[in-house]
């Protein structure tokens, strides 16, 4: 039996006598790999109550599991009583964290959760799935070792190495883990797939990007090339609505199922969930590393969630804004070659470019 078939079978077993599950996520933020996640695990737990830790707005499509809700963001030991009360009316009760990015000292929710979970623990069972605690300072370190999970797997290496207790491994993300490999129809055409997210200082500058890379598209090379937003804001999408040979993919459309990405197509992206579901399928291309938290998620997630070692190529943020044309026309390149030749194919790149602007001086 592989990790990821333990995982799921784990879950399962240990799962089935819970009357209430409290469900902490990082949905609710109109993030689509967190909803995803979110709407996978409330399908899982249908037969049973749920009460949600997770963003403001999560999308729970009518699910009437649901009996409470609580933010994430605001968890307090108020909140704890509150949570801790509605528990109190059932018998057996878990606590489930659920997979992804969102349990960390970046986005300061790390010392609450564990210390929420800890609270919990003296009359619930605590289990982990897919998470990642990148990255995490000392104290919340120690933290996150005063928690006693009855079982957790990690989505990396690096949170892997913290918890010093057992039951613990290092199992990938849930959606590959618990729900299984994602995989698409082999069809027809060659189509490029694009996200890119607009706060890593390519504000104003995605429509430049976009027309260039719409540009060599259009010589044939793709029959589609689709703008996929993961997350509002993600693509500045009313600025390239005008682009001609662009079709538009919003968050909703991606989380119904719009995109249906196959082996004969490629992609560019920043983010996790999106070159997930691109490799998953069959597709290559190139994943653009935009800082140390992406680069955790990317080159240290990806072994332990079954992705196909030098699939895609690996470019810095910088590569990717210099430029993004000579890439599209390489990616068949990118896919053939392992990832320090294609690092090497675009700083060659980006030295001839600049010695031509060098020479244009003279």
């Amino acid at each position: 039996m592989s990790v990821m078939e333990r995982i799921r079978s784990d879950i399962e077993a240990q799962t089935k006598d819970y009357d209430l599950v409290v469900l902490i996520c990082g949905a609710g933020h109109k993030n689509f790999g967190d909803e995803l996640i979110l709407s996978k695990w409330l399908d899982f737990y249908s037969d049973k109550k749920i009460f949600l830790v997770c963003g403001p707005a999560p999308r729970l499509e009518g699910h009437v599991c649901v009996v409470g809700h609580e933010i994430l963001e605001q968890l307090d030991p108020a909140m704890t009583a509150r949570i801790e009360a509605q528990a109190a009316r059932y018998k057996n009760v878990l606590v489930h964290l659920a997979g992804g990015g969102y349990c960390n000292d970046k986005f300061h929710t790390a010392p609450k959760v564990f210390a929420f979970l800890k609270r919990m623990g003296e009359r619930a069972d605590i289990i982990g799935s897919g998470v990642s605690f990148y990255p995490l300072e000392e104290a919340s370190r120690e933290l996150l070792n005063e928690i006693d999970f009855k079982a957790i797997s990690f989505r990396d290496a690096f949170s892997g190495a913290l918890y010093k207790k057992p039951n613990a491994c290092v199992g990938g993300d849930d959606l590959l883990s618990v729900f299984g490999k994602m995989s698409a129809p082999s069809k027809e055409g060659k189509n490029l797939y694009i996200n890119v997210q607009n706060q890593f200082g390519i504000v104003g500058r995605l429509p430049a990007i976009a027309k260039r890379i719409a540009q060599y598209a259009r010589d044939g090379r793709f029959d589609n090339v689709y703008l996929c937003e993961l997350c509002p804001g993600d693509m500045d999408i009313e600025s390239c609505l005008d682009i001609e040979g662009f079709k538009i993919v919003t968050r909703e459309a991606m989380l119904a199922g719009a995109v249906v990405p196959s082996k004969n197509d490629f992609f560019i992206g920043t983010r996790f969930h999106f070159r997930m579901m691109m490799e998953n399928s069959g597709a290559r291309g190139v994943i653009i590393l935009a800082d140390d938290y992406y680069k955790n998620k990317h080159e240290v997630g990806s072994p332990s969630c079954n992705f196909v070692p030098g699939r895609s190529a690996v470019v810095s943020l910088t590569e990717f804004l210099y430029c993004p044309r000579w890439i599209v026309k390489n990616l068949y390149r990118f896919s053939a070659v392992s990832k320090a030749c294609a690092a090497l194919l675009v700083a060659a790149s980006a030295l001839k470019h600049s010695l031509m602007r060098v020479l244009r001086l003279f």
